[in-house]
């Protein structure tokens, strides 16, 4: 055999070991390509897991991502542009447990509650 014949042999050998197409997920499993349906149809309940892992991390990440932006917005708005956001903020459902720091509040009731640095957030 050839050097391109080996090559070629390589990239479709039944019997070289290859990643699982949900490695990206998390599958850690190397298999005998002509093994792979074989995993594929085996793991199909971990690959679902993976996935559904995936989507929670993704869904939290997006949703981190849309609350950051929302105050980002808020606090670079001049004042005067602050009751529209107010107004958008009392059109969100609350949840009664969620956390009061990541709970929409109007832009009144954040600058006037006490922070972490200490006092009210005074504007000037």
């Amino acid at each position: 055999m050839d050097r391109r014949g080996y090559v070629a042999h390589l990239s479709e050998c039944p019997e070289r070991p290859v990643e699982c197409k949900y490695s990206h997920l998390g599958c850690r499993a190397m298999v005998r390509r002509s093994d792979l349906e074989r995993h594929y149809r085996e793991s199909m309940d971990s690959h679902l897991e993976l996935m559904d892992s995936k989507l929670k991390q993704t869904a939290i990440s997006h949703s981190n991502s849309a609350v950051f932006s929302g105050r980002r917005q808020f606090m670079d708005a001049p004042v005067g542009d602050r009751s529209r956001h107010d107004a958008q903020l009392a059109s969100v459902p609350r949840d009664p447990g969620q956390d009061p720091v990541e709970s929409p509040v109007s832009s009144e009731s954040f600058l006037h509650r006490p922070h972490a640095l200490g006092g009210a957030l005074q504007l000037q």
